[in-house]
């Protein structure tokens, strides 16, 4: 079960050319900018072409410059045009809970990598998409502690020590950094989030409950 969260399965995938998703190239180049043009490309597609050009845009998400943006400052939104933004069960109501637990397991080791990197940077790339996914990650922490409790608490120190440096020292990130661990905070301190985790997480930030 440690493959869930070793190097294997943590490390970002190659990523796939982007220049071959006709949606988000079209998107992405296209003269007009406009949220009906964007449409009007979306609706040329059928839905696994769709698909095809979210993958290979999510795939760009462990390959990010130090600054700089992949997509000609379009990353936010066509993250948000293409992609789920959300992993909570309404979210996928085709899927049987089964099939939702495994989908969600499987994605919140996709975006950890990147979210953890992402924390760990004092200075990390605002273009990053990272960035908006961290409440979408949140919504998987409890699907993924129901498959593999122990091993979701034994790498639960990668994101939490970071936060806690953000914290005990704010001014030496970047304040995307800080709105990343803030936001993380909050999903920590949900009711929905599973109470061992919580317990867990407190243990090792200290003073999650304390307003900082």
């Amino acid at each position: 079960m440690l493959d869930a969260y070793g190097p294997s399965a943590i490390a970002p995938e190659k990523p796939m050319n982007p220049m071959e998703a006709s949606v988000l190239l079209e998107c992405w180049l296209t003269a007009d900018q406009s949220e009906d043009n964007w449409n009007a490309i979306l609706k040329r597609y059928e839905g696994w072409k769709v698909k095809d050009s979210q993958a290979r845009f999510l795939g760009t998400l462990g390959y990010y410059p130090k600054e700089g943006s992949f997509f000609s400052g379009l990353d936010e939104r066509l993250y948000r045009f293409l992609c789920p933004t959300r992993c909570r069960p309404e979210d996928f109501p085709n899927l049987t809970r089964e099939q939702y637990v495994a989908h969600a397991r499987n994605l919140n080791g996709k975006i950890f990598h990147s979210l953890v990197h992402f924390l760990s940077v004092k200075t990390p790339n605002p273009n990053n998409f990272i960035r908006y996914r961290v409440f979408e990650w949140g919504d998987t922490i409890a699907p993924t502690f129901e498959l593999i409790p122990d091993v979701f608490l034994e790498y639960l120190h990668l994101v939490i020590n970071p936060m806690k440096d953000i914290f005990n020292n704010p001014r030496e990130y970047s304040e995307f950094s800080l709105e990343a661990a803030q936001e993380l905070k909050c999903i920590f301190m949900s009711e929905s989030t599973p109470e061992l985790v919580r317990i867990n997480v407190n243990e090792l930030l200290g003073y999650l409950g304390s307003g900082n």
